[in-house]
């Protein structure tokens, strides 16, 4: 956004590159000073392998590495460019490259680089991809952001909504004590204490209108409490007429009802496999009677 803009100031977004081959690095940049080349040389060394691309984020910087046998390409970028950017960004440093070793005429699988012998001609190229990747780092951005928040805050006053923060967990807490849970449909709205404060004939008029409505909301609250409280004295006391709680009684007679049909289905079950039993049984018999021709095979 422009407001970023004209409140923070630019800087370049991409902390380190480096193109290695293995874990030989041939050539590098960094924008952070000595420390980085460290890091980039510690992180080169933890690339998991069997991977085409790896990256993980971390403290607001975002480390990023394109695999392609047998270089490696890294970089360390702020968190604000985003993954999308650094991907794109390492497409391009693999793919000048590999320009360049066409051009100075070199093995394209990297035989015969030492390290860092391609530091002085890499470097200009490295120079000319970053340049466009500028912007504010994110430790920045949510600094002005949360600066930017607190004054609209002191501006414009409590709303109506930070009139009612943290309400509503007052509210549980005090039903949990008095032992109150039920609630009519649409239930109750929670309330707390406004904010007081230095305020123009405007606000304090806005104010009166929010006190007046919280009064409203209070007594509807309270009205619904009373309304609640002889049912849950029931339910908690068991002053029923059979001295339990009728959602006792219903589930126990539900059990009972769940026990009975299951009985039920069990001989039905039983009474089916024995009947099944019994008509193979004939069936065999006469198949029998058929063939021995009634008892000739006894007889036999």
């Amino acid at each position: 956004p422009d407001w970023k803009m004209s409140m923070g100031s630019l800087h370049c977004l991409v902390y380190y590159a480096s193109v290695a081959r293995g874990t030989t690095i041939v050539a590098e940049y960094t924008d952070g000073g000595a420390p980085l080349f460290a890091v980039g040389s510690g992180y080169l060394e933890k690339i998991p392998p069997f991977h085409s691309r790896f990256s993980f984020s971390t403290r607001r910087r975002i480390f990023n590495s394109l695999i392609e046998h047998p270089f490696v390409y890294c970089t360390i970028v702020d968190e604000a460019l985003g993954k999308a950017a650094a991907d794109t960004f390492l497409d391009q440093v693999r793919d000048e490259f590999k320009r360049l070793l066409k051009v100075r005429g070199l093995a394209l699988d990297g035989g015969g680089l030492v390290p860092h012998s391609l530091d002085t001609d890499f470097a200009p190229v490295f120079d000319q991809l970053v340049a466009p990747l500028v912007g504010i780092p994110q430790k920045e951005e949510d600094l002005m952001e949360e600066k930017l928040q607190g004054q609209l805050e002191a501006e414009e006053g409590p709303s109506v909504t930070s009139l009612y923060t943290g309400l509503s967990s007052h509210g549980e807490n005090e039903q949990n004590l008095s032992g109150k849970s039920d609630k009519k449909p649409g239930g109750s709205r929670s309330l707390c204490t406004p904010f007081r404060g230095k305020r123009s004939n405007k606000d304090k008029k806005n104010v009166k209108e929010q006190e007046k409505e919280l009064e409203e909301i209070m007594m509807e609250n309270s009205s619904q409490a009373m309304d609640n409280g002889p049912r849950l004295d029931v339910l908690v006391e068991g002053n029923t007429p059979s001295g339990t709680v009728p959602s006792i009684q219903k589930t126990g007679s539900d059990g009972c009802k769940s026990q009975q049909v299951a009985q039920r289905m069990w001989w039905q079950n039983v009474r089916l496999v024995l009947a099944l039993d019994a008509i193979v049984c004939v069936v065999l018999f006469g198949i029998w009677l058929g063939i021995c021709k009634g008892i000739n095979c006894i007889r036999s």
